[in-house]
């Protein structure tokens, strides 16, 4: 496999991951908050702590569709879920850049003993 190939399918799996971990996420937060729907019980700690990264995971694109008229929005199969994917994507284009970014940094090294 060649290295070019190898890196847009890591590419594509970050962002397909990031998606479906954002689209798994929301379902769940959703879901229970349906479940407590006509009660109005509170959310417990975890809904919360999901919700908090639901909303992390939603960045950056997802707040700017949401800001999009109604008409001019993605909707049903597949818009919805391309926005999903093209957030992914900018996560996993991301994730890579701060990876290559972090291997090319120059190597500490200790000059003059242990203390130097």
């Amino acid at each position: 496999m060649t290295r070019g190939l190898r890196r847009l399918l890591v590419l594509l799996a970050l962002g397909l991951g990031q998606a479906a971990l954002t689209v798994v996420l929301t379902v769940v937060v959703f879901g229970s908050g349906m479940s407590r729907f006509e009660t109005g019980e509170p959310a417990p700690a975890g809904v919360q702590f999901t919700s908090a990264v639901v909303g992390i995971l939603a960045y950056p694109l997802l707040p700017l569709v949401a800001r999009l008229p109604l008409s001019m929005r993605p909707s049903g199969f597949p818009g919805e879920h391309l926005a999903f994917l093209a957030n992914g994507l900018v996560w996993a284009v991301g994730i890579l850049a701060l990876r290559r970014w972090w291997r090319g940094r120059p190597a500490r090294t200790r000059e003059g003993g242990a203390h130097g």
